[in-house]
Formats: C-alpha cells, structure tokens, sequence
C-alpha cells in the first residue's frame, strides 16, 4: 500500500500479492524488546516467513539446532538490516544462502549457519552480542560480521535507541 506505483510480483517471482504483502508485513513487523549492552532484541516469531528463534536468531532455509551441536561447522553470521534480509523469506536470507553454498564447498560437513542480523545493528553491538554468545558458552567455527553501512551511519558509536533509553536515567546523573 506504500509504494502503489510498484510492481512487486517483478521482485517476488512465484509469489501472488497477497503472500509478498505477508512476506512484507513479517519482514517489517519484526518487534523489538529491551536487551542489555546490545539495546534491543527481536522478539521470538513463528510466521510463514519469517521465524526468530528464543536464542535470537532467523531461521534459514531450513531449522538450525539450538544450542549448536559440537559436531556441527557452526557459523555466527552478524550484522544489521542486509544480514537480516528485510524483505525476503528464510530461504532466501544472506545467511541461508551462504550456508547452501558452505554445503556444496564442504559436501562432508554438516554446516549450520546462524543468522543474528538485526536492524539498526552495527559492529560495536554485534561484538557485545557476540561476546555474550561466548560467555553462554555458544563457540563457533567461525564468526562473520558484515559491516558499513551502519556504522558510518552511526559513526558517533551511539546505537539506535540511545537518546530513547537515555531519557530514563539522565535526570539521575544530572552533575
């Protein structure tokens, strides 16, 4: 309803206009709740197209095992929006479709990619996520982090939600 002049069944081949329009509300529907260090977390969803785990992540093309198994390639896939992949199901998710490609690289290995993306996110926060994964004791094979756009956007270092959430408390720290 947004963008009327726009012919999305060009974007979506294989969807009708109601499921791109579900696609789209799961996509941008996505809630947020309070979380330490980090600002904020999705909150869990299970939809046709989109599912957020408790843990925090988007599911891919398929449901990656939480915690990750031991015997498992595990990769921790962060970022912000473009990790996320608004707009697209879990199939097709950036994360999903490094994994489908992690497959065919290493046929023998059985490749779980997790995908922590987050709107907003940039490096400073997915680090702080990153090391509280750790402190869980949730160690990958291998970390990526995929980075720029926000991070010049909010190349201050403040997050998203700083002036929101600073409201609460600079009364009390007032000098």
């Amino acid at each position: 309803a947004k963008y009327p002049s726009v012919d999305f069944s060009k974007i979506y081949p294989g969807l009708n206009s109601k499921e791109i329009d579900q696609l789209q509300r799961e996509c941008f529907g996505v809630r947020y709740v309070f979380a330490p260090f980090v600002q904020f977390e999705p909150v869990p969803v299970t939809n046709r197209f989109v599912q957020i785990s408790r843990a925090g992540f988007r599911r891919g093309a398929e449901a990656q095992p939480w915690p990750p198994r031991k015997e498992d390639f595990v990769v921790f896939v962060f970022g912000g929006s473009t990790t996320f992949s608004y707009g697209l199901p879990n199939e097709g998710t950036l994360v999903a479709l490094l994994q489908r490609e992690l497959h065919q690289l290493w046929p023998e290995k059985r490749v779980q990619c997790y995908n922590f993306g987050r709107g907003f996110f940039f490096s400073t926060q997915e680090r702080a996520l990153f090391e509280q994964l750790l402190e869980s004791g949730h160690i990958p094979n291998l970390a990526i982090f995929i980075d720029g756009v926000n991070d010049f956007f909010y190349a201050n270092g403040k997050p998203r939600l700083t002036y929101e959430l600073s409201r609460y408390v600079n009364g009390e720290l007032a000098t």
